[in-house]
């Protein structure tokens, strides 16, 4: 006879399905070409799987992927009241920001498996430290978001999960209607309406290398992301006569 789930575990498992729910928002988002949704996709699929073998620090694990599941929800709440599936500028910085701390979380939460070999790599005030980055950093994005969706309240994970599968339903039916779905050169375009003059820079069109690295590996990318996103005045060539110009 199994041994019946203590609280933790049980939250834990409520968490996981949560999330899974959370995978199909980004996987729609990813095909309406939002940024990052993609690589947020893959990582929290790790993190799905990784997450159940955790043995150590299991409560902070849970509190870290609560943020993550509801960021989700925050994004996907965000796009369909845009009614455009536009992000403004403040909004597009929020979620690189949030994918650069989604890195670290799936760092942090990998290490706390049996056996883990990035454990040894670290040692308990650096894992401390990168616990405060990984919540401070989520908690920030969740409340940069907060002040952009419109408040909604649950009394327990069913309702929650209810929410996330009518958002799921919502993005649907928004997608169907759009006529920029699945055209990637379009929409990748339009995303940037609306913003600062710097967003129509030809260097906000390539924010991703061609093969991203999925998981390890990607801070410099993100930085420079998050760089181009935050500069307010890029240089931008301005070609005179014969070619002589300035930036």
């Amino acid at each position: 006879m199994p041994r019946p789930q203590n609280a933790t575990e049980t939250r834990l498992q409520n968490t996981i399905i949560s999330l899974s729910l959370g995978l199909k928002l980004l996987n729609t988002l990813h095909e309406l070409n939002i940024p990052f949704a993609q690589l947020m996709s893959s990582t929290v699929l790790s993190l799905v799987n990784v997450v159940q073998n955790v043995k150590r620090n299991r409560e902070e694990c849970i509190q870290l992927l609560e943020h993550i599941q509801r960021f989700i929800y925050a994004i996907s709440e965000i796009y369909l009241q845009s009614e455009t599936g536009d992000f403004s500028p403040i909004v597009l910085v929020s979620i690189g920001e949030f994918t650069r701390t989604l890195q670290k979380t799936h760092t942090f939460i990998e290490a706390q498996q049996d056996g883990n070999k990035l454990r040894s790599f670290f040692r308990q005030t650096e894992m401390s430290s990168l616990l405060k980055d990984c919540q401070t950093g989520l908690e920030q994005a969740l409340a940069n978001l907060n002040i952009h969706v419109r408040h909604q309240t649950w009394t327990d994970v069913n309702e929650f999960n209810a929410m996330l599968e009518n958002t799921h339903t919502q993005l649907l039916q928004f997608a169907s209607t759009t006529s920029e779905y699945g055209s990637s050169a379009d929409k990748s375009s339009s995303i940037y309406r609306g913003g600062s003059d710097s967003f129509l820079s030809s260097r906000s069109f390539s924010l991703l290398p061609a093969t991203p690295k999925i998981f390890y590996g990607r801070d410099s990318e993100v930085d420079r992301i998050m760089t181009i996103l935050t500069d307010p005045s890029p240089r931008i060539p301005i070609l005179g006569g014969a070619g002589m110009g300035k930036t």
